[in-house]
């Protein structure tokens, strides 16, 4: 699981962190990771560093450069 945020939350909190640990209770492999650098590029490498064949993510229209491309199936919720 990768999450970008916009840098809107409080000081103490770290985005992702929730759903993540939602996730890993029903038995998925999840790290969190805030990025660093250009965000579609990261997300890019993470999916063909760790094989992944199907990505979902909420989409807004920031998103159309990153999902034309996405070298997998992207599903995109709004």
């Amino acid at each position: 699981m990768v999450v970008v945020a916009d840098g809107r939350t409080k000081d103490d909190e770290i985005p992702g962190v929730e759903i993540g640990s939602h996730l890993a209770r029903h038995g998925l492999e999840v790290e969190v990771r805030r990025p660093v650098a250009d965000v579609a590029n990261m997300i890019l490498s993470h999916a063909a560093d760790n094989a992944v064949d199907f990505m979902a993510m909420s989409g807004y229209p920031a998103c159309a450069k990153f999902v034309l491309g996405a070298t997998v199936p992207v599903l995109m919720v709004h």
